[in-house]
């Protein structure tokens, strides 16, 4: 089996923002899926932590998710961001070379 590539990231912004960032997430996410190589693109706001946004992706390789960095439709999100409070913006590769179902 090839590895697969996930993402894990954290994404904290003003507690008060999120509410504002939602639909550009959406945005985000919807085109995202559709991305050649695309498994799972998950984002949800953390129940404990207020502002902090959990991000989860799993792509079919790195060429897949290079190309989904640079592509055309992730330029609006990146633009969207800016205009927020982000405290904090992490995200980690890894890549995955097995599947377990627990």
């Amino acid at each position: 089996m090839q590895a697969k590539i996930a993402v894990i990231g954290t994404l904290r912004i003003s507690p008060q923002q999120v509410r504002k960032v939602i639909p550009h997430l959406r945005t985000l996410i919807e085109a995202s899926r559709l991305h050649e190589g695309c498994i799972a693109y998950d984002v949800a706001e953390d129940c404990f932590e207020p502002g902090v946004i959990r991000v989860s992706e799993i792509w079919n390789d790195r060429e897949c998710l290079e190309s989904h960095i640079s592509h055309p439709d992730v330029q609006p999100w990146h633009a969207a961001l800016r205009s927020f409070d982000v405290l904090e913006s992490r995200y980690v590769v890894l890549e995955v070379s097995g599947a377990n179902v627990i």
